[in-house]
């Protein structure tokens, strides 16, 4: 179980997982100590999360989604905002409850790490974002990258569409509020 005490609404929840390509993206782009964070989602407040699956943006609860399955997970707040802003990040990413998955993301992220100098100039473009960045579909950290930029806060200075989860993890502007790590 979680205390979820600690978990405020608008807290950044990110959580190991087995995307090959996101893990291959932070291997190749050099985020070494963020191999393992694959997935972002925002925290509504105790243990309930709204985040971007395969299935679209919808509503999990930490307990029943990552703790019970015995997944790792952390939580993270940014340090600058207000309860206010926070609570109108977590807000923004419900309000998107039921729009669709982009999983075109994964294949920005993958193609921009394994060829970073060759397609760089390819893919950070006005054209690229108008064939990666789909209206009314989000990948998990654009979901929560656009909540953040919806309180005027770019997250490592992209555009959400570009955002990787391991970017919440490596950023100064986050304290880690709790981890709750694999049985071993």
């Amino acid at each position: 179980m979680i205390d979820c005490q600690l978990i405020q609404k608008g807290d950044v929840i990110l959580t190991s997982g087995k995307n090959c390509l996101i893990k291959i993206g932070n291997f190749l782009l050099g985020r070494w100590n963020a191999l393992e964070w694959t997935h972002v989602g925002i925290s509504l407040g105790g243990t309930q999360i709204v985040e971007a699956l395969p299935d679209g943006i919808c509503v999990n609860d930490l307990d029943d989604c990552y703790a019970k399955k015995d997944e790792e997970f952390l939580v993270l707040r940014h340090k600058g905002l207000s309860i206010s802003e926070s609570e109108r990040i977590a807000d923004f990413c419900k309000d998107m409850k039921g729009d669709k998955y982009d999983s075109r993301a994964l294949w920005y992220f993958f193609l921009s790490a394994v060829f970073p100098t060759s397609f760089g100039l390819l893919l950070n473009n006005r054209f690229a974002e108008w064939i990666l960045n789909v209206k009314n579909a989000y990948f998990c950290s654009e979901l929560a990258a656009s909540g953040f930029l919806s309180v005027g806060v770019s997250i490592a200075k992209r555009e959400p569409w570009q955002t990787m989860p391991a970017d919440f993890f490596n950023l100064k502007e986050f304290d880690l509020i709790l981890k709750l790590e694999k049985d071993k």
